[in-house]
């Protein structure tokens, strides 16, 4: 069975995409590996076009600097920083079947319910599913188990995500044309002399 998803990957570029079930998803974003993959946020019950849908959103939280998603929007709305690809599922509400995504649903969706929303995770724990209510950690072990799986993600973080080439050879064309605008912005000038006259007092 073929399911619809849309890709926002680090450089904030959309592309929709398809993958045969949820447990592949992952490589559907392009990463090796299912670690840290969850669902991170899930809308219900929203409107758009008079049609009720649920819509989920996939993909990692720990991870590296240099593979910050840049769709700062979203991550500032739900206070939460993703890593490389982000995956959005839509579903019907009534039936939980997958929605074939559009350009103009996706637009609707992001325009109505994270663009014009002030501040969308007030109530993380209701939203955000493998979330275990009844398990209360001190904040210390919070921040010692945090750093301890950066750091190991950071170990990892080569061998989990399988690059674009597209993307890479983009990146390196910005590098060249950032390297062109600073060439223009120095221009060579060339160096002149004013001649110096020397003077003794029995001149």
């Amino acid at each position: 069975m073929v399911n619809y998803t849309l890709i926002i990957n680090k450089n904030s570029e959309i592309n929709i995409k398809t993958f045969k079930d949820i447990d592949s998803l992952y490589k559907t974003c392009l990463f090796r590996k299912a670690d840290n993959f969850i669902c991170q946020y899930k809308w219900q019950n929203i409107q758009i076009n008079d049609q009720s849908f649920n819509v989920e959103l996939w993909g990692k939280n720990i991870g590296t600097k240099q593979y910050i998603n840049k769709c700062y929007e979203l991550s500032n709305k739900l206070n939460k920083t993703f890593y490389n690809s982000i995956s959005f599922i839509f579903y019907y509400a009534d039936s939980n079947k997958n929605v074939i995504i559009t350009i103009d649903l996706w637009n609707k969706f992001f325009n109505n319910y994270i663009k014009s929303t002030p501040c969308i995770n007030d109530d993380v724990d209701k939203n955000i599913i493998n979330k275990d209510d009844s398990n209360e950690y001190d904040s210390n072990e919070n921040i010692n188990n945090y750093t301890s799986n950066n750091d190991n993600e950071s170990q990892n973080i080569d061998n989990d995500f399988e690059y674009d080439n597209d993307s890479l050879i983009n990146d390196n064309d910005s590098l060249i044309n950032d390297n062109d605008s600073l060439n223009n912005d120095f221009e060579l000038k060339e160096l002149t002399y004013e001649p110096y006259y020397f003077s003794s007092e029995n001149d």
